[in-house]
């Protein structure tokens, strides 16, 4: 008898995975949600360098200029401003998706101009960041992607003091997200979400 039952219940448990696992994929492949990683071929160059053609080199994500430093064991490692550009070409196609740029860190300080056009500045080395770019995409067309990254000594930006270095550049990867004109990004833990209820009643209704 309890084999019989150890069966069925197997049997049920299998049929619910199944049923769970197909709800999943169809939910999933219902999803319009791309992920775009862009950690390849940025070019690289410090602020102060003001000339019409600064020296710069291209480098993948992640990336840090201090690394050189830290290979030699210099303790006075760079603590400045880095630039880093990139173009991206984003399909006509898109026009009725929300486009996002997903930090995974950038330390510490990070700016960011899209053709141009100022967009946002995060502070903050070691926590994920977005910023929605929708508006300042042009579709069909090559767009300039501009990240201003400051790892200068700063008052208003932890940690102020502490046994680590903080190597400067987009230490982490990352992302174009293309989502749809309503979308709840994943990363919303990382911003507060506020719900109201207008009106709200525990009595019940008469009839």
């Amino acid at each position: 008898m309890m084999k019989i039952s150890f069966k069925i219940a197997l049997v049920f448990l299998l049929a619910g995975f199944i049923s769970g696992s197909n709800v999943l994929a169809q939910s999933q492949a219902a999803t319009p949600r791309e992920v775009i990683p862009l950690n390849s071929a940025w070019e690289f160059h410090y602020n102060y360098d003001v000339s019409q053609t600064p020296k710069k080199q291209t480098v993948d994500l992640p990336h840090t200029w201090d690394a050189g430093e830290v290979e030699k064991g210099v303790l006075n490692y760079e603590r400045g401003t880095g630039i880093y550009e990139k173009k991206i070409l984003v399909d006509a196609d898109k026009k009725d998706n929300r486009l996002f740029l997903y930090f995974e860190g950038a330390n510490s300080v990070a700016t960011l101009f899209v053709n141009n056009s100022f967009v946002g500045e995060h502070k903050g080395g070691y926590t994920a960041f977005y910023f929605e770019i929708t508006r300042f995409v042009k579709l069909g067309a090559e767009n300039y992607i501009t990240i201003q990254v400051s790892n200068t000594y700063r008052t208003d930006v932890l940690p102020l003091t502490g046994d680590f270095n903080i190597y400067g550049g987009l230490h982490r990867k990352v992302n174009l997200l293309v989502t749809s004109k309503i979308a709840f990004p994943r990363w919303t833990m990382l911003r507060r979400v506020f719900t109201s209820f207008p009106q709200m009643s525990l009595q019940k209704k008469r009839k």
